[in-house]
C-alpha cells in the first residue's frame, strides 16, 4: 500500500506542476511584455491552483505570492504587494532558513519597491539585509547577487552615496 500510495502522490505532484508551471510562467511572461490585468489574472489562477493543491508553506505558494507582488509592484498596487512580498518572505524562512539565497531575492524585491515609492530609508534596510545574505552565501557571479548588486548601487548612486557603497562592498563590485 505505501508503494501505490507514493505512486499516486508523485502523479498527482507531477499533474500540479505540469498544470501550475505554466500558468506561472505564462503571469511573468505578461507582466513583462506590460500586460499587467492579463497578468495579474493569470497569476491569481496560479496561486488559486498552488493554494488548492500545496501546503500552506510550500515554495509554490511563495512563488506563487511573489509573482502576484510583483505584478502589484508594477501597477503601484504598493501595499498588496508589500503584503505579498512579506508573506513570501515569511514562507521561505519558514521553508529555508533566514540566510537562504531565496529570502535574499524577496528582500531585494521589497528594497525595490520601497525604493520606487521614495522610502529610502526601507529600500536601504531590505537591500542590506539581502546582501549581508547573499555575501555570505554566494558567489559574485550568482543572479540574484548580481542583480541586487546592480539596484543597490543605483540606488545608491541616484541618493548621492555611489562611494559609500563601493567601500563598503568594494570586493563584490
Amino acid at each position: 500500500m505505501g508503494f501505490l500510495s507514493n505512486v499516486f502522490g508523485k502523479q498527482k505532484k507531477d499533474n500540479f506542476i505540469h498544470k501550475w508551471k505554466p500558468i506561472a510562467d505564462e503571469s511573468m511572461r505578461l507582466h513583462d511584455l506590460g500586460e499587467f490585468k492579463q497578468a495579474e489574472l493569470v497569476a491569481k489562477q496560479a496561486l488559486k491552483l498552488a493554494k488548492e493543491n500545496l501546503p500552506s508553506n510550500h515554495p509554490g505558494i511563495a512563488a506563487s505570492l511573489n509573482n502576484l507582488a510583483a505584478i502589484y509592484d508594477s501597477i503601484g498596487k504598493y501595499d498588496e504587494a508589500e503584503n505579498l512580498y512579506k508573506h513570501t518572505l515569511s514562507i521561505y524562512k519558514q521553508i529555508y532558513g533566514a540566510d537562504d539565497s531565496m529570502v535574499a531575492q524577496t528582500y531585494s524585491n521589497l528594497a525595490f519597491m520601497y525604493d520606487n515609492l521614495g522610502d529610502y530609508d526601507k529600500a536601504e534596510e531590505y537591500y542590506e539585509k539581502a546582501l549581508r545574505i547573499l555575501i555570505k552565501k554566494t558567489n559574485a557571479e550568482n543572479s540574484i547577487t548580481v542583480t541586487t548588486l546592480q539596484n543597490i548601487l543605483d540606488f545608491y548612486s541616484r541618493t548621492g552615496r555611489g562611494e559609500e557603497i563601493i567601500l563598503k562592498y568594494s570586493k563584490w563590485i
